[in-house]
């Protein structure tokens, strides 16, 4: 039986995969006999011959070398674009290099012209200068111009915050406005110490209330003046002009001058000649070079509406109260200007700073409620009898003090 079995077995076999082929092959043997079966091969356009197992990866290489091949054209346009650009470029600078070498061998020559005809106007003047001056009308015009430079404006003291002929009074009544907070700045602490309101204040000068100026005028508390100046600060730091409107005693005058730049002015105007006449008096005690070099400026006039002759201002200050704010006012503020004033009636007052915008509107803010005389024509002065009251007991407060 086992006999039969070993007899009758046979190996088994298999057919080579290629159709042209068709070779039988032991099992087992049919994957190494592919590899090296002629029938197998793929040969190329170019004569290359790739086994049909290898086409995927074959195709994978052609789509590969033709991107290569892609891109090795591109990058040769480009460089060749960058050579032809980079000549271009090369002839402008080429160009420009001649051009300016012309240039500056014209600039020599027109210079060393120059050079000569100065030399020849030296000589020529060198040669005459005696006799033009030897002329009598021409030594009187000299004399002339000696004189105007000799009378110029008054220039500002060096150091326009000294207080050596200020009362000690007065610097103690700022000290304690400034330890109270009612003065938040150093500029502002200097100003006020140097301006003594004993020069400007004949009634409770030293205290910080109202002071009465006649006419039935008051000037502000030493804490209002305090709170105008701080927030016109900014803006008076680089005004050209300023608007005083209702100055009476000119102490804010002042005080606006000295926190303005040198070449500046500042106009007080008051609707009271007498007033006038004062404010001019108490600057001239011990700033009369404000006077001197038309930084400050009084005119008396009705300031309701403004002083339109020296504007535009930088910054307008009403030191009385107003119904409002007008067009008139507005109109001769600078765009980015601004105005104070207290606006409002009997009824109440809030003090407001209004900028001028660029589109000629007056951005308001309100800072407060504020009590202050009324701004009015010199035709129509009244007061009404709790303001009389008012002032006659300030006087003899201030009267009692001094005994």
């Amino acid at each position: 039986m086992e006999m039969e079995d070993k007899s009758s077995g046979t190996h088994k076999q298999e057919r080579c995969g290629f159709a042209a082929c068709g070779e039988t092959i032991a099992e087992g043997q049919k994957e190494k006999h592919e590899l090296t079966c002629p029938h197998g091969f793929y040969t190329t356009d170019s004569g290359l011959k790739i086994h049909k197992h290898a086409i995927r990866h074959f195709d994978e290489y052609q789509s590969l070398n033709n991107q290569i091949r892609t891109a090795t054209r591109k990058n040769e346009d480009i460089r060749a674009k960058y050579e032809e650009e980079e000549s271009q470029l090369k002839g402008k600078i080429d160009r420009l290099m001649t051009a300016r070498e012309n240039l500056e061998r014209n600039f020599e020559k027109e210079f060393l012209e120059l050079e000569a005809q100065q030399k020849q106007l030296e000589s020529i003047l060198s040669q005459n200068i005696e006799e033009i001056f030897k002329n009598p009308q021409l030594v009187k015009e000299q004399e002339n111009i000696k004189n105007a430079l000799s009378t110029t404006s008054a220039r500002e003291p060096e150091n326009v915050f000294d207080c050596s002929n200020v009362n000690p009074r007065h610097l103690d009544l700022i000290e304690n406005l400034y330890k109270k907070y009612t003065i938040s700045s150093d500029f502002v602490y200097k100003v006020m110490r140097s301006v003594d309101r004993g020069d400007f204040a004949p009634n409770c000068t030293y205290t910080d209330r109202p002071s009465p100026i006649g006419f039935h005028v008051n000037t502000s508390a030493p804490h209002m003046h305090a709170a105008g100046l701080e927030m016109m600060k900014k803006h008076l730091k680089r005004a050209d002009k300023a608007l005083d409107i209702g100055s009476g005693c000119g102490f804010m005058t002042v005080c606006m001058a000295k926190m303005m730049p040198v070449k500046s002015t500042v106009i007080g105007i008051d609707h009271v000649q007498q007033l006038v006449n004062d404010s001019v008096a108490n600057v001239r005690k011990h700033h009369k070079y404000f006077l001197d070099s038309k930084k400050i400026q009084f005119i008396c006039t009705d300031g309701r509406d403004g002083y339109a002759i020296g504007g535009p201002y930088d910054v307008i200050y009403v030191g009385a109260a107003i119904e409002d704010i007008n067009d008139e006012l507005k109109d001769q503020l600078k765009i980015g200007g601004i105005i104070m004033a207290p606006v409002g009636n009997e009824l109440g007052q809030e003090l407001c700073v209004a900028e001028k915008q660029t589109d000629n509107t007056l951005k308001k803010r309100n800072w407060g409620s504020v009590i202050f005389s009324h701004l009015q024509n010199l035709s129509l002065i009244h007061i009404s009898e709790p303001t009389r009251q008012a002032e006659i007991s300030y006087a003899v407060f201030c009267l009692k003090k001094k005994k």
